[in-house]
């Protein structure tokens, strides 16, 4: 159940990251603009994307009282791998050489064999967590 839980919170933060991405690029002032704020918080899209990233740290806090940490954030990274064809589809951002060979490498990351030597359990989680990459990404 945590594991189904986890790919769940990667589909809602890859749906809130779009999302937020595209109400962000539908605004007239720039980022640095005071109004920029203002203008983002008036967007539907925008607060919609909020919603599922809400959503999401909902679903990824119950995934991880019913799977380990290791399991969850590693699923939960398939949001970067998600969250590209939902870009492409919503908002119409090209998708490069670079983006596949990093959605390739987030896919083989689960796999990656990390252990440690004659050293504690919680060592060898805390050595896994630091090749897990971030759940969610900024275009």
């Amino acid at each position: 159940m945590g594991e189904f839980l986890a790919v769940l919170t990667a589909i809602a933060f890859a749906f809130g990251t779009v999302l937020q991405q595209k109400g962000t690029m539908s605004t007239r002032a720039g980022e640095k603009d005071p109004r920029f704020l203002i203008e983002i918080l008036h967007e539907p899209v925008w607060l919609a994307g909020l919603i599922f990233q809400i959503v999401g740290w909902v679903l990824q806090a119950v995934a991880l009282d019913r799977a380990s940490l290791v399991v969850v954030q590693s699923l939960v990274s398939l949001s970067l791998v998600i969250a590209l064809p939902l870009g492409v589809w919503l908002t119409g951002q090209l998708v490069g050489r670079r983006e596949v060979v990093g959605a390739v490498l987030t896919l083989a990351e689960p796999s990656i064999p990390v252990r440690g030597r004659g050293r504690s359990r919680a060592l060898q989680r805390s050595r896994w967590c630091l090749f897990s990459p971030p759940s969610e990404t900024v275009s």
